[in-house]
């Protein structure tokens, strides 16, 4: 992540953080973080079929197709900035 931060390429300058709901900024906290889609459902209280649907749209949203790219966006865009430690 430190590398990430610190390099200048940035795929996503032009894309808006704006467009993400609460619940696709917490999900993607925690795909950042490494969490599968049945731990985040246990953790939010949610079907993992609705974690499922929200994911893909946060994929869609970020115009990325792998988890990494999800990772790379929001480190790159600041929706994730590390663990609290």
């Amino acid at each position: 992540m430190k590398d990430i931060l610190k390099s200048n390429f940035n795929p996503y300058k032009e894309q808006e953080t704006g467009i993400f709901t609460e619940d696709e900024r917490r999900i993607t906290t925690f795909i950042c973080e490494g969490k599968t889609t049945e731990e985040i459902a246990r953790i939010l209280f949610l079907s993992t079929r609705k974690i499922d649907r929200i994911r893909r749209s946060i994929s869609k949203k970020m115009n990325v197709k792998t988890i990494s790219g999800v990772v790379i966006y929001a480190v790159k865009k600041g929706l994730y900035s590390g663990p609290p430690y």
